[in-house]
């Protein structure tokens, strides 16, 4: 029974801290994302180039030991559209 204590009381003290998990996505990722953790679940916001970048940042974030998942909230920057003048005629 003691076993069995001292296993479990191992294994909670060696799960990573939501703070520590942040701290290290964060270090890793671009910059523009900010990067938050609760229970291990980890939520990316913030603004990429493109559809590389984005799936870049979650394969990351997907990565760190002690991530249960990864809610990939970040947007696609949009280009401003060119807008052409009609001819004044």
């Amino acid at each position: 029974m003691t076993m069995v204590i001292a296993t479990t009381l191992f294994f909670v003290g060696c799960k990573p801290k939501d703070a520590d998990l942040q701290a290290a996505i964060q270090t890793k990722e671009a910059a523009g994302i900010t990067v938050a953790v609760a229970k291990g679940d980890v939520t990316l916001t913030g603004e990429v180039a493109d559809d590389a970048a984005k799936a870049k940042a979650e394969e990351i974030a997907k990565a760190e030991k002690g991530v249960k998942s990864v809610i990939n909230s970040l947007t696609i920057k949009q280009e401003k559209p060119v807008v052409i003048a009609e001819d004044q005629f």
